[in-house]
């Protein structure tokens, strides 16, 4: 995907493009000055410009595509990817986006959606040269227009049949017909051992072709009587009665058979589409991983059981129905007992599903024994695995647990893995949200909320996802963030009581965060933000609406840990730290096991002057209970780093990176920033190149990790690697601040380069006016 301009600019030239693209931002200005510094290699600029273009038109599919190319002309494959998918949104039936999009998608190894993607390109414009040539290149062979049906021939006409070879056939097909749609063939009967004939034997018949073993009627004879004399009477006075009435007995008892058969055959094909009908409308409800939908589930699996109720398939999909409904909506005792019995009636029945393996994980989990549910998950997934039969549900399954434990960067990776083997599964993308928002990327988590509302218009849990992710912004949009809330509010059918609680919780939170900001405002600004946000002006009148929607989401679910959770982070956004901890330590109480609350815990204490040791002190608690959580550990460090414990700190970030498996590029990242303080820069140098390594798809703490080694570089007194480096952090994030004033030190020392140095302060200072460095970047931008 490089470009090839089709002639070098001039400094004139291009100084007329930048012109043209100042002058006019929202214009079309903006892509040929994005290709010309693409091709000039000025990724940077290129990818400023690009960005510009999206925001000013974002219905169109070419900035996104262009902006793609500055990624993928860097080697950034996955990010390029995202703007090209982000293309098809825009514009899903544009050709150069579906090639590019399965390009890349062949490249990073997502082979189906790739083919497919490339496919739809194809369809669009047969014609063109390039898709043709990556069809090529990938293999994939074109559609072909489906042939003419042959006409058959006549059959040649087959002599007629005698009247006893008719009859003869027609017992035949009868006795075929039954034994070929029985379920279970019946063993033959034992042979008889051969007696010498009375009469002459019939002429053998050809041999049959083969087919499957039918059940004979055998008809035996009466041994004949030693006194030859009577018994020829016999059969002379008989006149062949004997045979008569057996044969006119099977001419009774075959069709009365096949009639029999029939009806069996004919019942057992309906029930069978009966059950096949209902798991199909079970399995399809699941996906829609919603409150309403997982009710409807339930209503078709019990349908399938009332149909076979030793149907395995059906109990597992029961199973994992009800216990999403008993662990993630609040569906209290009952739901519980039922995920359990359908859970061991499952087992009983042979091998397990996947969502009888999942179902039991998730149990476990809500039950307070995910340590248990994570190591049993991880051997059979890694079984599975090694079979070939690798799961998408039980991937998910695995990093919502390690998510619940606070492993997030190996939860981070299974869902990604689960969403590469189900790439259109909203359960999978909201939760990906949830762990990059947990992660702090928050743009990464945006995308996937994004993704999961794409494939199930409305979802739940990523209204609620998005909403919360909007209000933990510095500055929300408000706006949005109401809409997002209003929406779930208002929805029919309407989300389970306790997405409706969360969304009650989260609507305080954004009263709070309204109000606050309307203390800033002129009053024609309050009165617009009163107006999109429905939030009263008057304080007294917003915080009573806040304490109401508070009161009425607790109403509605009080065994919701999650709840206080929420209020602890609208406590401590207004400043109240001790309030904020306590709402915390309540989620605690009702559910020790989830690490994420020990995390805001230590936030919250933190937060407060001399909290450090409180926050270190919960933690190892925390770790005493649940084992080694990597972020738990990490926090921790954190905590004795606040307190000037730099040994300590440093115990608990190798801590962290003990399994030489494992990636924890924050706690390397901190380890650098130690080693390189103590100036110890050869260990400096190790853990944070290592960092930037484990950082990949995160721009902002990619570009964190190399300002720091470049400092490192710096300190060192290598200049040149130091250049290079700051020039490398601010490629993986032009909007990473420090960036700009630390390499601008660099640059300040060499007389040759002070209007450089200036110029990246004064960037500096642009971005961040009231910085940590800003006082020192004013002397270095002359200001």
């Amino acid at each position: 995907m490089s470009i090839s301009p089709s002639k070098t600019l001039s400094p004139a030239e291009l100084a007329k493009l930048e012109h043209a693209f100042a002058s006019d931002p929202s214009s079309a200005a903006y892509k040929p000055l994005a290709e010309a510094y693409l091709s000039m290699g000025r990724f940077m600029e290129a990818m400023v410009v690009c960005k510009k273009g999206v925001k000013a038109h974002p219905n169109a599919a070419d900035p996104r595509l262009l902006l793609a190319r500055v990624y993928a002309e860097q080697g950034k494959d996955k990010k390029a990817l995202e703007e090209a998918l982000g293309a098809l949104q825009v514009q899903p039936e544009d050709k150069a986006a579906l090639r590019m999009a399965g390009a890349l998608q062949m490249k990073t190894g997502e082979a189906e959606p790739g083919k497919a993607n490339l496919l739809k390109a194809y369809s669009a414009d047969p014609g063109d040269p390039d898709t043709v040539t990556l069809l090529q290149q990938h293999k994939i062979e074109l559609p072909r227009p489906a042939a003419p049906a042959p006409v058959a021939a006549p059959a040649p006409a087959a002599p007629a049949p005698s009247a006893t070879q008719q009859s003869a056939s027609a017992l035949s097909s009868v006795a075929a017909t039954a034994a070929t749609e029985a379920p279970t063939a019946r063993p033959a009967a034992p042979q008889q051992p051969a007696r010498p004939a009375a009469r002459a034997e019939a002429p053998a018949a050809k041999p049959a072709a083969p087919q499957t073993r039918r059940p004979q009627v055998v008809v035996e004879e009466v041994d004949e009587d030693d006194d030859d004399e009577p018994a020829a009477r016999r059969r002379s006075s008989s006149g062949g009665s004997g045979s008569k009435f057996v044969t006119l007995g099977l001419l009774v008892a075959i069709p009365l058979f096949a009639i029999g058969y029939g009806w069996y055959s004919t019942n057992a094909r309906q029930k069978s589409r009966e059950l096949k009908k209902s798991l199909d409308a079970a399995s399809e409800l699941l996906k829609h991983d919603s409150f309403d939908s997982y009710k409807k589930a339930v209503e078709a699996a019990d349908l399938a059981l009332e149909v076979d109720s030793d149907s395995s398939v059906a109990h597992g999909y029961l199973a994992y129905a009800w216990a999403i409904r008993w662990g993630e909506h609040g569906g209290g005792d009952d739901a519980r007992r039922q995920a359990e019995e359908h859970l061991a009636a499952g087992k009983k029945r042979g091998e397990l599903s996947s969502h009888l393996i999942a179902s039991e994980a998730l149990i476990q989990t809500y039950s307070g024994k995910g340590k248990d549910a994570l190591g049993q998950l991880e051997e059979k997934v890694k079984s599975l695995d090694a079979e070939g039969r690798s799961s998408s549900l039980l991937y998910l399954t695995l990093g919502l647990i390690q998510m619940n434990a606070g492993d997030l960067d190996r939860g981070r990776d299974s869902l990604d893995r689960a969403q590469t083997l189900s790439p259109d599964d909203p359960r999978t993308y909201a939760s990906l949200g949830a762990v990059y928002r947990r992660l702090g990327q928050d743009a990464a988590a945006w995308r996937n909320y994004d993704s999961a509302l794409r494939y199930e218009k409305d979802h739940p849990e990523s209204l609620l996802g998005r909403s919360l992710l909007m209000l933990e912004q510095d500055s929300p949009n408000f706006e949005l963030a109401h809409t997002m809330l209003k929406k779930l509010l208002e929805s029919d059918p309407p989300p389970s009581p306790r997405q409706l609680a969360a969304a009650h919780l989260a609507r305080s939170l954004l009263v709070s965060r309204v109000s606050a900001a309307m203390a800033d405002m002129k009053p024609d600004l309050q009165q617009k933000l009163a107006e999109v946000t429905a939030v009263p002006v008057e304080k007294e009148k917003a915080r009573a609406e806040m304490l109401k929607s508070e009161d009425t989401g607790f109403s509605l679910d009080k065994q919701n840990p999650e709840l206080h959770l929420i209020k602890g982070r609208r406590l401590l956004a207004e400043g109240n730290y001790d309030a904020a901890a306590e709402e915390i330590r309540k989620a605690i109480r009702m559910d020790g096991s989830r690490a994420q609350f020990y995390v805001e815990l230590a936030k919250s204490l933190m937060g407060k002057q001399g909290g450090e040791k409180e926050a270190a002190d919960a933690l190892q608690t925390a770790l005493k209970t649940m084992g080694d959580s990597p972020k738990l550990v990490v926090m921790l460090g954190n905590a004795y780093r606040r307190q000037g414990k730099l040994d300590d700190a440093l115990a608990q970030y190798q801590r962290a990176v003990k399994d030489p498996k494992a990636k924890n590029p924050e706690a390397r990242l901190a380890m650098g920033a130690i080693y390189r303080e103590r100036s110890d820069w050869a260990k400096a140098q190790e853990q944070l190149e290592k960092a930037s390594q484990e950082f990949l798809g995160q721009s902002d703490r990619a570009a964190m990790a190399l300002t720091e080694l470049g400092r490192v570089f710096q300190g060192k007194g290598d200049a040149a690697k130091a250049d290079e480096t700051y020039q490398r952090a601010l490629n993986a994030d032009e909007a990473y601040s420090p960036a700009y004033y630390f390499y601008a030190t660099l640059l300040a020392k060499d007389s040759k380069q002070t209007s450089k140095a200036k110029m990246l302060a004064q960037e500096y200072l642009k971005r961040d006016p009231s910085g940590e460095h800003a006082s020192a970047a004013r002397s270095l931008s002359g200001g």
